[in-house]
This record gives structure tokens, C-alpha cells and sequence, in this order.
């Protein structure tokens, strides 16, 4: 059984196209690593057990993180690790949200804020501090707070080093302390 001649040409034009296609992708230029490690993209978590929105629309976050970094600047917290995800996910169950549900929550080490975020927008805490010990963290927190439509009145974000007085926190009644995957940098301590 041989095979026809149309089907030679088409499968001849397709081998075509997949090497023009390949030749223009690789005469672009690539991205450096460190280029690729610093960029910022946005990533959308979407949880499954929790309830969709009035529109159908599945509740989300999504943030703006380095997914490729691991540390810079002496700080974990540029990206979402897994624990992050892993405790959000338990917190959206009927277990966890007893821990988050019309309470007030503070997050130590809160990186991109998902926990918090999500504690805030979707699981009805009460009010909610995501604290991180890096200055540019927690400026990252607060426009991934604002990018999720969380008001700063709801979420707090706010820079806390392990070992020293907060005044700021002081006076604040907190239910539930959480966090994930905790990194404390041995400088940062007292």
C-alpha cells in the first residue's frame, strides 16, 4: 500500500510549515537567565472546593510573583511555594475555614500574600495582617491585595521582623496566627 500523492503533499507542506515555524522561533533572541528569573507574571489560583461566584465564575487570586526566582535580597517571599498552596487549599475546606471564617487572622511570612488574600476575599475572615520581614515584600503584598480587589482596610500588610516589638500589631486582638514554609533569616533575629 503506497500512499497517495495528495496526502504526500500535505504532509510535505505541513513538515514545511512546522520548519519555517521553527526557524523564525529560533532566530528569536532568548531570554537571559537572569532576565527570566526577575520577570514578574501574573498566576491564577483557583480552588476547587470553594464555592463559584454568583456569575459562575470560579473565586480566584492571582497574583504577581517571580515564579523562576528562589531567593534575592535575602528573601524567599518573591514567589508562591507550595506549602502556600497547600494551607490555602486546607483552609478552604470545611476543617479549615473553622480556623478563618468571621475571625481575625494574621499570616507571619506571607511572601505573595495567597493565604491572606484568599483568607480575606473568599473565606470571610473578619480582617486579616499578611506581615513579611522584607520591605519590598510587603510592598509586593499590597498590590497583589489591591490587584484581588482587597481593600487595605480589610488586609493589612505590614513589615514585621521576628524579635522585635511591633507597636503597630500591639494593640490588635488576632484569632488565628498562620503561615507556611517560614523563613527567618538569621540576621533579621534577635
Amino acid at each position: 500500500m503506497g500512499v497517495s500523492p495528495n496526502v504526500m503533499q500535505i504532509l510535505q507542506e505541513i513538515s514545511d510549515n512546522l520548519a519555517n515555524m521553527l526557524a523564525a522561533l529560533a532566530s528569536e533572541p532568548l531570554q537571559k537567565g537572569a532576565d527570566i528569573a526577575t520577570s514578574k507574571a501574573h498566576v491564577t489560583y483557583i480552588f476547587p472546593g470553594l464555592l463559584k461566584e454568583e456569575d459562575g465564575t470560579e473565586r480566584a487570586v492571582t497574583l504577581l510573583e517571580n515564579r523562576y526566582l528562589l531567593a534575592a535580597s535575602g528573601t524567599t517571599g518573591r514567589r508562591t511555594w507550595e506549602a502556600a498552596i497547600h494551607l490555602a487549599r486546607y483552609l478552604s475546606s470545611d476543617t479549615g475555614l473553622r480556623h478563618v471564617h468571621g475571625k481575625r487572622v494574621m499570616e507571619l511570612g506571607a511572601g505573595t500574600g495567597l493565604v491572606s488574600i484568599l483568607a480575606v476575599k473568599h473565606l470571610n475572615a473578619e480582617r486579616g495582617w499578611a506581615t513579611d520581614g522584607s520591605d519590598e515584600v510587603v510592598d509586593a503584598l499590597t498590590e497583589n491585595a489591591l490587584l484581588n480587589g482587597v481593600s487595605l482596610d480589610a488586609l493589612s500588610t505590614v513589615k514585621l521582623s521576628w524579635g522585635q516589638d511591633d507597636q503597630t500589631l500591639e494593640a490588635s486582638r488576632i484569632d488565628t496566627v498562620i503561615g507556611a514554609d517560614i523563613v527567618g533569616e538569621p540576621t533579621t533575629q534577635a
